[in-house]
């Protein structure tokens, strides 16, 4: 579960009654923070259109859809839940809580993905050296190594064949991880 910071939940929460002041940047602000506040405040009896304008979104829609940063799938599940709400008069704060909820796993999904594919891209790009960590291991070891990969066809052929090699380690590892990605995504 994602933890959420103390500190974007004081910037959201209004102070005495006051509305949060205009052009609030909600780009650096989680949704699901956001959507929090925007619950609780709904919860607590405020209107829609206050409770969007304290957590600093200033334009909503006359169909009750906020005018929100958010880009992808976060900002069109808003949108979408708001026009629910208004116009079957369903309860906001319940659609937005259930939008909340997927938004959030929606987060926790991509951190998770992001931090099982750092060890492979990692590991891709350990390999990538490792042939020049060699031959550099190798020429300490002995010094006629270096004259023998740079003077002779032999030394030709390894290093093509080497260069080659790791080309196509590389397009392959891409590949995976690019199909990796996609079918977690379509989980």
């Amino acid at each position: 579960m994602r933890r959420r910071s103390g500190r974007a939940h004081r910037e959201l929460a209004p102070s005495r009654g006051d509305h949060a002041p205009s052009g609030r940047d909600l780009r650096d602000v989680d949704p699901p923070i956001v959507l929090a506040a925007v619950v609780g405040l709904l919860r607590s009896g405020m209107s829609a259109q206050a409770a969007w304008e304290t957590v600093g979104v200033t334009d909503v829609g006359e169909d009750g859809t906020p005018d929100l940063p958010w880009q992808g799938d976060c900002g069109v599940a808003v949108r979408a839940a708001c026009r629910l709400s208004h116009r079957t008069g369903a309860p906001l704060a319940t659609v937005l809580a259930a939008v909340s909820a997927h938004v959030e796993s929606t987060l926790e999904a991509d951190a998770r993905r992001e931090a099982a594919a750092a060890g492979p891209r990692l590991s891709a790009r350990v390999l990538t050296f490792l042939p020049a960590v060699g031959l550099g291991l190798g020429a300490v070891v002995d010094s006629t190594v270096i004259r023998v990969v740079v003077e002779t066809p032999m030394g030709w052929t390894l290093i093509a064949g080497a260069g080659a090699l790791t080309m196509v380690g590389r397009a392959w590892m891409r590949r995976m991880m690019r199909e990796a990605e996609e079918a977690s995504r379509e989980l």
